[in-house]
Order: structure tokens, then sequence, then C-alpha cells
């Protein structure tokens, strides 16, 4: 019996050390909660698709928008994460706006520096499903050079 529970607790364990991103909370006025203080304030704009982190402003361009599923009809959802406590040696830590499409089979992720708020990148994915032997796929976004021109990050004043 204690061998079965010092193998249950190291696996457990290894488990319990897996990487997840803290989910965020938005208030109805765009403010953000959840972040550290150093990444405060922070909110969204929701008719501008701004996002704003300790004094640093991101409009987020149509380009990008329109890649992501983002459509003047406002039938989708946005989700949003953050991650500050992993290595950062391989990740910077960042904010994940996830765009979730209400029609259709695909979803959107969005990674953005924390400390900067540049773009890292953004995939389209398949929305989750637990039906037995799916695939979820994950599909890399790729935007114009023109595109990415057009981010632009406002400094603090």
């Amino acid at each position: 019996m204690r061998l079965f529970s010092t193998i249950f607790l190291i696996i457990f364990s290894c488990y319990s050390l897996a990487h997840k991103n803290t989910g965020l909370i938005i208030k109805e006025d765009g403010g953000l909660v959840g972040l550290p203080q150093a990444y405060e304030p922070a909110s969204f704009d929701f008719k501008t698709f701004t996002v704003e982190v300790a004094g640093k402003t991101l409009s987020i361009p149509e380009c990008v928008k329109h890649k992501v599923g983002v459509n003047g009809k406002g039938d989708y959802s946005l989700d949003f994460s953050a991650s500050w406590f992993h290595n950062s040696t391989t990740l910077p830590p960042y904010i994940k706006i996830n765009v979730i499409p209400k029609n259709g089979k695909f979803e959107y992720h969005m990674l953005f520096n924390l400390d900067n708020l540049e773009l890292i990148g953004a995939k389209k994915a398949d929305k989750w499903t637990d039906i037995v032997g799916f695939r979820h796929s994950r599909v890399l976004i790729e935007f114009s050079g023109d595109c990415l021109k057009s981010i632009k990050i406002v400094p603090a004043k």
C-alpha cells in the first residue's frame, strides 16, 4: 500500500507542476482583473479592439482582426488569460486573447508580450470537442509585413 501511495504522489506531483494560464476577468468597463501589480492597470476596449497594459496601449488593426475571426457582426466571444510565472527564457510573460466565433469549427489564439505588447504569434485551432479519436490541429496564422507594420504600440506618456 505504501508503494502504491508513493507512486501515486510522484505521478500526481508531476501533473501539478504543469504550466497553466491564469484566467483574467474583464469587467463591464473593460478593466482586466487578475494580472500582477507590475502589469496594472490593464484594460480592453471592445469598440476599438485596444489593449492597455501598464501604461502601454496596443491597437489591434483590421488586418489582424480579419484573420482571427473578428467581424463587424459581433458573433464571437473573447476570453483573456495570461502567464508571467513560467521560465521566460523560452517565452516571455504574455497575455493571450482567444477569439471564439459562435458559428464555425475554429477558434483563434493571439499571444502578446506583457512587457511591451508586441505580437508573439497567432494560431487557428479546432474548437474543443470530446469526441474520441478527434485530432485537434493548430495552424500558425501568418500576417503580411504591411499588416505587422500597422500594429501600433503607444508607450506611456
